[in-house]
């Protein structure tokens, strides 16, 4: 097994690299159309993805880091994925609902964040804490407060069906091969 890193935007690798791509909770970070047009780059014709993400009903603001450790920052809305993916060139075979994921990744991020918050008096983990919240541009104090509402809110989004968490399989149409199949788009 081999590692490398990229952007998800511009990704390392020759043109039908892969058999199949996993790309969970990234999409709604990022510029879909983009990331969805290497995805279709990198995958042989007629490989597969596999994409989980967030979902909500309406627009909600989360506080921040939660919006981005929960990917709620650009929040898929109901349908929007199969469409997104079928612009892009690709066929769903198969969608489903995985929300009862989303609640065990609460408890979890919450679990840790207490954690962390019982050792920030620990002068390496405390500065280790200081730096993460300077690169998500949110102050220690900030993020102590607003952490116990917005675990709760998002516990009660899941709970009220407002919040839930999509996944997705869906296959590289070749254009040249399948008539009728819309071009993926071009990353430029």
């Amino acid at each position: 097994v081999r590692y490398s890193t990229g952007s998800i935007l511009v990704l390392p690798y020759p043109n039908a690299s892969f058999d199949a791509v996993l790309v969970e909770c990234v999409l709604s970070t990022t510029d879909r159309a983009g990331a969805l047009a290497e995805i279709h780059r990198v995958l042989k014709p007629g490989g597969v993805v596999l994409v989980s993400d967030m979902t909500a009903r309406t627009a909600t603001e989360w506080p921040e880091p939660l919006a981005s450790v929960l990917c709620l920052t650009g929040v898929w809305r109901a349908g929007e994925l199969a469409a997104t993916l079928a612009g892009a060139g690709f066929g769903v075979e198969r969608q489903w609902d995985e929300t009862t994921a989303v609640s065990a990744l609460v408890e979890r991020v919450e679990t840790r964040y207490r954690l962390l918050r019982s050792m920030a008096g620990d002068g390496a983990l405390g500065a280790h804490v200081v730096r993460l919240a300077a690169q998500l541009a949110v102050s220690p104090s900030a993020l102590a407060d607003a952490a116990p509402d917005a675990f709760q809110s998002a516990r009660d989004a899941i709970r009220a069906g407002g919040v839930g968490y999509v996944a997705a399989i869906a296959r590289r149409r070749d254009p040249d091969t399948e008539a009728g199949s819309p071009a993926p788009h071009s990353s430029g």
